[in-house]
């Protein structure tokens, strides 16, 4: 980079020492010492950095040609429109499905069914509340099959 030799530093050491003096030299020589390693490690830093990014995109072509050779983009493209396809005729079924079972009666059902174990005072007293949840949970479960079949 720079072609200094032993001569031109010898001659600029002594112009440092004329002019700074005995005192203030080993002082600044530190200094100059400490800006030239910052310096030295801001370049290689970002050298480094440079050829990181470099590296990184010629990885990316690599991959991208090998993928076009290999024919994954059209294995992909595919699959992608497999998949939409799929989604449109199941979108289409249940648009015109009529064997789906109605909510709002199955609700109503349960509601009432829910009410009616409620409303016997009776009936709770003598059963815990384990087979209860489980005589509800049975008896929604045979109105849901009641609802599909019917």
């Amino acid at each position: 980079m720079f072609d200094i030799g032993f001569f031109e530093l010898v001659v600029i050491a002594v112009i440092a020492l004329i002019v700074l003096g005995p005192e203030r030299l080993p002082h600044a020589v530190r200094m100059t010492g400490a800006w030239i390693g910052k310096i030295r490690r801001a370049t290689a830093a970002v050298k480094e950095e440079l050829e990181r990014e470099v590296n990184a995109q010629e990885m990316q072509q690599r991959i991208k040609e090998q993928m076009e050779k290999s024919g994954i983009n059209e294995a992909k493209d595919s699959v992608e429109d497999l998949r939409k396809a799929m989604e449109k005729n199941i979108l289409e079924q249940e648009m015109f499905d009529t064997d789906a079972p109605d909510f709002g009666s199955l609700k109503e059902n349960v509601e009432k069914r829910l009410s009616q174990n409620k409303s016997t005072p009776e009936d709770t007293k003598t059963e815990s509340p384990a087979t209860k949840s489980t005589v509800n949970e049975s008896t929604v479960k045979e109105e849901l099959k009641n609802e599909k079949q019917a």
